[in-house]
């Protein structure tokens, strides 16, 4: 009994100790209240597809939620985004300037760009036998998202964002990676609608 105690203390202390690092690192105009973002090309990539044994499902389930939240964003209609990577080539479209993309862009009747591009999605497990067996779970997700105004030319919004979340005894898997990535890119393409509060007199 008291050796069952002892570990029951152990793993109540070793899942305090889980813990969530974000980065974020944002600029551009930010939200705008009224924006249309019209005909938008989106653009994405994934730095872990082809070096993760689950890198394309990975990927694919990535790219539904990319599509899903730009897609809902004001007036937003997404378009042919392979046609303006083929615009920019040879180069590929993550060389390309905002200079290149933007005429690219205009060339093909674009209102908008966004550039995703994924470097990490993804978890490790870690199993320690002493003094006691000890299992951590840490998962972690970093992107670098780039929206550009093709009519304007301006930089809406660019943004380094991660997330890295659990610890000893923790019990993680990607459906919650997911829903994380998910939750994280929806806070960040919320605009602010129009101003709602004006004084009345």
């Amino acid at each position: 009994m008291k050796s069952f105690l002892a570990v029951f203390v152990m793993v109540a202390i070793l899942a305090g100790c889980a813990k969530t690092v974000s980065t974020s690192l944002v600029t551009g105009e930010g939200p705008v209240a009224g924006r249309q973002f019209g005909k938008t090309a989106v653009l994405v990539w994934f730095a872990f597809e082809t070096r993760d044994a689950k890198g394309k499902d990975k990927a694919d389930k990535l790219r539904e939620i990319v599509m899903a939240r730009f897609a809902a964003l004001p007036g937003a209609s997404l378009d042919d985004a392979d046609a303006l990577a083929r615009a920019v080539a040879p180069r590929a479209w993550r060389d390309a300037s905002d200079v290149e993309l933007l005429a690219a862009a205009r060339g093909a009747g674009l209102d908008s760009v966004a550039l995703v591009e994924v470097a990490a999605c993804g978890g490790e497990l870690g199993i320690g036998l002493t003094p006691l067996p000890v299992w951590s779970v840490v998962t972690r997700f970093s992107y670098r998202l780039r929206l550009l105004d093709v009519k304007t030319g301006t930089l809406v919004q660019s943004a380094m964002r991660g997330k890295e979340s659990g610890g000893p005894y923790t019990v993680r898997g990607i459906d919650a990676l997911l829903r994380e990535f998910d939750a994280d890119l929806a806070s960040l393409l919320t605009f602010a609608p129009l101003q709602a509060n004006l004084e009345t007199h």
